[in-house]
């Protein structure tokens, strides 16, 4: 009698176990910029694996806007501002903030980085004579790689082919439209104001570039060397929203951003859904009840890391996505964003 008192336990117990929902344990290092707000200011951070490291003291305005990882060292750029207000562009080495280049009156804001070999690359934009003009710093700095009479925005980088490449956007002599720079050569990606451009990845020797394309509606687009490959149906109940983000791996490219569908009347909130696409498939991360949206995507082996922040219906709450699933970085107190993800081994 005993043995099977025994024996049922033993099959009771392994059942228990078989059917408990499996525990998600991290393992890889995953760093997360962004900032929180404090009251009316504006405290730059990031989440090393989900603990907040501030970098900026919040008696000004900071944001962090883009992140990079090398061994233990992570590098994140963004923008401080002083007690006049003025915005100038900044990076964090380990939380410890190093210049960059400028002639300290201008506005500038730094926007994304890369790390490349022992150089820092950071992309942004500085406020020259009378527009913005797209920049990037090469270790602290400057370098503005389009003609500065036009206006211009840099809003990403990748490095290929011993180059490298800025995407972004310019007006100059045809429409505004999305561009990419190379060895200051600008090549638009669109022949009029169409088109616009966010984000970059190289993938060997090709280069992949993130966007939208305006047809009856906008509508997520990837170049690859400069050929267009819509995603979406053209239709006119969704709509494509910017900014997009862009990870290639292998054969396989991932396109993040959102996206909302046209209310039924004119009184029927918006709604931003964030979700990602591999390839010809949409994956959906949030499920249209509160506004949420993407900010970055990293693909590391067979794992899709997606940074951003969603409504819980009163604040907005730092997050990122890994293979669909949500990981809140903020307890939703505050108002809090995430803006960029980078992700190495442990």
């Amino acid at each position: 009698m005993k043995k099977i008192l025994v024996f049922a336990f033993l099959v009771f117990a392994f059942s228990c176990k078989k059917n408990q929902s499996p525990v998600s344990i991290e393992t890889n290092l995953v760093c997360v910029a962004g900032y929180e707000k404090n009251g009316n200011t504006r405290i730059a951070k990031y989440w090393k694996n989900g603990q907040a490291v501030n970098l900026s003291n919040g008696i000004y305005d900071a944001e962090a806007n883009g992140i990079a990882i090398s061994d233990t060292n992570v590098y994140v750029c963004g923008d401080s501002s002083d007690k006049v207000g003025n915005t100038q562009a900044v990076y964090w080495n380990n939380a410890k903030p190093m210049s960059l280049g400028s002639d300290g009156r201008s506005l500038s804001m730094a926007e994304k980085m890369l790390l490349v070999g022992n150089d820092i690359y950071v992309v942004g934009s500085e406020l020259g004579t009378y527009s913005f003009w797209a920049t990037f710093w090469k270790n602290g700095q400057i370098f503005h790689p389009a003609d500065t009479i036009y206006s211009s925005m840099g809003r990403g980088l990748a490095y290929a082919n011993n180059q490298l490449y800025i995407v972004g956007y310019l007006s100059d002599s045809n429409p505004s439209t999305g561009v990419i720079w190379q060895n200051g050569q600008a090549y638009h990606l669109g022949d009029d104001n169409s088109v616009n451009t966010y984000s970059i990845a190289s993938a060997g020797n090709d280069i992949y570039v993130a966007g939208t394309s305006f047809y009856s509606v906008d509508v997520f687009t990837y170049w690859e060397n400069g050929q267009p490959v819509n995603l979406g149906d053209l239709n006119l109940s969704v709509w494509s929203l910017e900014p997009c983000f862009i990870a290639v791996s292998g054969t396989d490219v991932y396109i993040a951003g959102m996206e909302y569908k046209i209310p039924p009347t004119i009184n029927t909130p918006i709604v931003e859904i964030a979700m990602y696409w591999k390839n010809s498939q949409p994956y959906y991360l949030t499920d249209g009840k509160h506004d949420a949206h993407v900010t970055g995507i990293k693909v590391f082996g067979n794992d899709v890391y997606i940074s951003g922040y969603e409504s819980n219906g009163t604040k907005y709450v730092a997050k990122y996505w890994k293979n669909g699933q949500a990981v809140n970085l903020s307890d939703g107190k505050n108002d809090a964003y995430a803006k960029d993800i980078a992700v190495i081994h442990k």
